[in-house]
């Protein structure tokens, strides 16, 4: 999960909320929000979208670890192995 949730944060949520759900003075702040006197006012249905967007994130981030570490945490483990025992001097490298 540590490995890929700053990629899916900086990719995917921040397609989502800033791309997808309009400028609407929901809970996420736009900077073009913080200078005009209007749109200072919250926007529940957005909010709800935001909070619901931000769920279905996480929902993704866990398959996506889960996935991570079933498929492909066997092959780092065997080339951390191999690593290890060329280091130690226990198998050449060729």
């Amino acid at each position: 999960m540590y490995l890929i949730h700053s990629f899916l944060m900086r990719s995917v949520l921040v397609w989502v909320i800033y791309g997808m759900i309009p400028d609407s003075g929901g809970i996420v702040r736009r900077l073009s929000d913080y200078g005009s006197e209007t749109g200072n006012e919250k926007s529940i249905f957005w909010s709800f979208i935001t909070v619901l967007a931000i769920g279905l994130w996480f929902g993704l981030l866990t398959v996506l670890s889960v996935l991570w570490k079933d498929r492909l945490d066997v092959y780092f483990l065997k080339f951390s192995q191999w690593g290890e025992e060329i280091m130690l001097g226990r198998k050449g490298l060729f």
